[in-house]
C-alpha cells in the first residue's frame, strides 16, 4: 500500500508540474495578445509564478512585437529582485535596440540603489575575468564575449542618470586590457567624475579621446595635452604603461607643442631608421602651432641623412616652413 501511495503522490506531483508548465506556456503566448486585458491577466499569472518563470520570460525581451516585449519587461519589473539574476544574465541583449535598452534601464531603476550597486559589482567582476583572460593569453573569442558583457553592464549604468556613484570604477583606468580602460573612461565621464591625480588624468583623458563624445569633457585631447605640457616625464611614463589606441598620442603631442615635446619628437626622428617613421615625426613637428616645432622640423630637413628621407616621402615637406 505504501508503494502505491508513493506512486500516486509522485504522479500527482508530475501532473501538477505539467499543469503549471502548461499555464506558464499559455501565459507566455498570451503576452503577445492584441487584447490588453488578456496580456495583463497573463502578466499577473506569470508574476505569481515568482523568479522561476523569469528565464522563460527572458525570451520575449527582444520580441519584435512591441506589446509582447513591453509585457515581458513588465513581468520582470513586477518580479523585482526575483528576476535580478536572469536580468544580469541577459543584459547583453541591451544592445539589441533602443527599446530593449530602455527596458533594462527601467528595470534596474525600479530596484533603486540596490539594483545600481548590483550592476557595479557585476561590472567589477566582469573586469576581473577580463584581467585573467588578457594576462593569461586566453581565447580572444572568450575575451571578446566577456568584454561585450562588460560593455552591456556599462551601457545600463550610463543610462541610469539618476545615480552618479562610480564605486571602484576609477580602478579600471589602470586595467591591463585597453578596451576596459576606454569604456571605464566613458562611464566615468558620463557620471561627472574628475581625475584625482595627474597620472589618472593622463589615462582618463587620453582614453576618453578613443570613445564616444562626452559632453562633460568636450576636448579630452586638449586636457591631456595640458598635462603633458606641465609634466612631460609623467605623461610619457603613464602613456607608455597605459597606451591609448589610434593616433591619440600623436594628437596629444602636437597639441602640447612645448619645446620639450618638440625636442622629444626630434630625438625620436634622429633615432629612427624607417623613412616613413622619420617623415611622420617630421609631420608632427610641422603640425605644431609653435616656433619650436617649426624650428626642429627645419633642422630635420637640413640633416644630410634625414632630409632626403623626408623629401622622398613628402616632396613638398619644406612648404610652410
Amino acid at each position: 500500500m505504501k508503494t502505491v501511495a508513493r506512486m500516486l503522490l509522485l504522479l500527482s506531483v508530475v501532473l501538477l508540474f505539467a499543469a503549471c508548465s502548461k499555464k506558464v506556456e499559455q501565459s507566455l503566448a498570451e503576452l503577445k495578445s492584441t487584447d490588453a486585458k488578456v496580456r495583463e491577466a497573463a502578466i499577473e499569472r506569470l508574476v505569481r509564478g515568482g523568479g522561476r518563470v523569469a528565464p522563460k520570460v527572458a525570451g520575449a525581451l527582444t520580441a519584435k512585437n512591441e506589446a509582447e516585449r513591453k509585457a515581458a519587461f513588465a513581468v520582470m519589473t513586477r518580479l523585482g529582485k526575483a528576476a535580478l539574476l536572469t536580468m544580469l544574465d541577459k543584459i547583453d541583449l541591451a544592445f539589441a535596440s533602443r527599446e530593449v535598452r530602455e527596458g533594462f534601464t527601467d528595470y534596474f531603476r525600479s530596484l533603486g540603489d540596490a539594483g545600481y550597486q548590483h550592476l557595479l559589482i557585476e561590472l567589477m567582476g566582469c573586469a576581473a575575468r577580463e584581467t585573467k583572460l588578457n594576462e593569461s593569453s586566453g581565447s580572444m573569442a572568450e575575451l571578446s564575449k566577456v568584454h561585450h558583457h562588460f560593455e552591456s553592464i556599462s551601457l545600463i549604468l550610463e543610462t541610469l542618470n539618476n545615480n552618479a556613484d562610480v564605486g571602484r570604477v576609477p580602478e579600471l583606468l589602470k586595467h591591463s586590457y585597453a578596451p576596459v580602460r576606454v569604456r571605464a573612461a566613458y562611464l566615468l565621464c558620463v557620471k561627472g567624475w574628475s581625475p584625482t591625480s595627474p597620472e589618472l588624468g593622463v589615462i582618463y583623458f587620453s582614453h576618453l579621446a578613443e570613445t564616444l563624445e562626452c559632453p562633460n569633457v568636450p576636448e579630452p585631447i586638449e586636457d591631456a595635452a595640458r598635462l603633458a605640457a606641465s609634466n612631460f616625464k609623467l605623461y610619457l611614463e603613464t602613456a607608455n604603461r597605459y597606451p591609448a589606441g589610434g593616433e591619440t598620442r600623436e594628437k596629444i603631442l602636437v597639441s602640447a607643442g612645448t619645446e620639450e615635446v618638440a625636442r622629444y619628437i626630434f630625438d625620436q626622428a634622429r633615432r629612427a631608421s624607417s623613412e616613413f617613421v622619420i617623415a611622420n615625426l617630421f609631420g608632427l613637428l610641422k603640425k605644431m602651432e609653435s616656433e619650436e616645432g617649426r624650428r626642429y622640423a627645419r633642422e630635420l630637413l637640413r640633416d644630410p641623412r634625414l632630409g632626403p628621407s623626408i623629401r622622398a616621402v613628402d616632396p613638398e615637406a619644406a612648404a610652410g616652413l
